[in-house]
């Protein structure tokens, strides 16, 4: 009986577990209202992605120098260059100021690249570089680099001639790109003329001593003058005797040295220096040469000087050579002279009985006639 009973008591409570309570069932109803069903096939959505403003890339800019080509990619660049190139090439013919003036009126701004492309350009006129690379060194907001000091020290030593003329001038850009200066101070200038002249120049003073000719400066002197005539050649006479008021006063120059600076200011067609140089030349008691009065003649006969330097060379007992007359001839018939030039002919033919060339003789008869 109790086991009957035990029977009927575990079947009645495994219908009451079967069974779920009310509470439940009414939550999970809910539950079911509120949420979709989902289908077992569909696909879940993708996560959600943050997406991040894009930016810019920044242009990486290289510090090191690169040495553009002339043909350049970039049209702004390139007609930069060609205005500088054209201002340099337009001025070659007169004085560094000239080349000067006419940069200035571009108002460029000067980069390492742009002067390198410029160089570049200019590397068969050794003068016309070295000219606008003083004139870049000395523009506001740029300073020349290492690389550029190779550069034009490249192009004015190219060739065997051309370290004879520009030697010292090389030494002293390498002075001025180790030391990173602008100018090289008295001293150690006078130390670079002193090594050049050991290692380049002592053929002078053997040759002057093989002579017995007594050379009354130092043998710096020699270098100095290579240096003004590399100065001189470039047109830039200016920066020549403001080189030479520095070192005079440590380093005397010689007849050569004020030669030499005469000679540059007659090319550069400014008779009031050249003439103040000859002064100072023979203050010093420095004979001018015969081919220094001739120099002068040729640049200052159009202005009445010629006359002035023809009587002082009677001053001085200076002997006149055929070239002296030819010369004076010839600027008296440029300068429209054309009486005085055939009397002084005539006076030279006859009573002189020189040989004056035929080219005069028969350009005074064309005058003449």
């Amino acid at each position: 009986m109790n086991c009957r009973h035990l029977a009927l008591r575990l079947r009645h409570l495994r219908r009451l577990l079967a069974v779920a309570p009310l509470s439940s069932l009414a939550a999970a109803h809910s539950a079911n209202r509120s949420s979709p069903r989902l289908n077992p096939t569909s696909v879940p959505p993708p996560p959600r992605q943050l997406h991040l403003p894009i930016l810019q890339a920044r242009r990486l800019c290289s510090t090191t120098h690169v040495v553009l080509p002339t043909n350049l990619q970039d049209e702004r660049f390139a007609a930069l260059s060609d205005r500088i190139y054209d201002a340099v090439i337009e001025t070659a013919a007169g004085s560094s100021e000239g080349t000067e003036a006419a940069l200035d009126a571009l108002g460029a701004e000067l980069t390492t690249p742009l002067v390198a492309d410029v160089l570049h350009r200019l590397r068969y006129d050794e003068k016309l570089a070295f000219r606008f690379f003083v004139w870049a060194s000395h523009q506001d907001g740029y300073e020349h680099e290492a690389a550029t000091y190779n550069d034009v020290i490249d192009i004015l030593s190219g060739t065997r001639y051309k370290a004879r003329q520009f030697g010292v001038l090389c030494d002293v850009l390498d002075h001025m790109k180790r030391r990173r200066t602008r100018s090289v101070p008295v001293d150690d200038l006078l130390g670079i003329l002193r090594a050049y002249t050991e290692k380049h120049l002592t053929h002078l003073r053997k040759l002057a001593k093989k002579r017995r000719v007594r050379m009354r400066t130092p043998p710096e002197t020699d270098a100095l003058n290579v240096l003004l005539d590399a100065f001189c050649k470039c047109g830039m006479v200016r920066e020549a005797e403001a080189v030479f008021s520095r070192v005079k006063r440590k380093l005397l120059g010689n007849a050569e040295t004020y030669s030499i600076l005469f000679f540059g200011w007659c090319r550069a067609r400014d008779p009031k220096r050249a003439m103040k140089v000859l002064e100072e030349m023979i203050q010093m008691k420095h004979t001018p040469e015969n081919f220094t009065y001739n120099a002068a003649i040729d640049s200052f006969c159009s202005a009445d000087r010629a006359i002035n330097i023809w009587i002082e060379m009677d001053k001085r007992g200076c002997h006149r050579a055929v070239d002296t007359y030819e010369t004076m001839i010839d600027g008296l018939f440029d300068s429209g002279r054309t009486e005085d030039a055939t009397a002084l002919l005539d006076e030279n033919i006859c009573d002189r009985a020189l040989r004056i060339p035929y080219t005069v003789r028969y350009r005074r008869n064309h005058e003449t006639l």
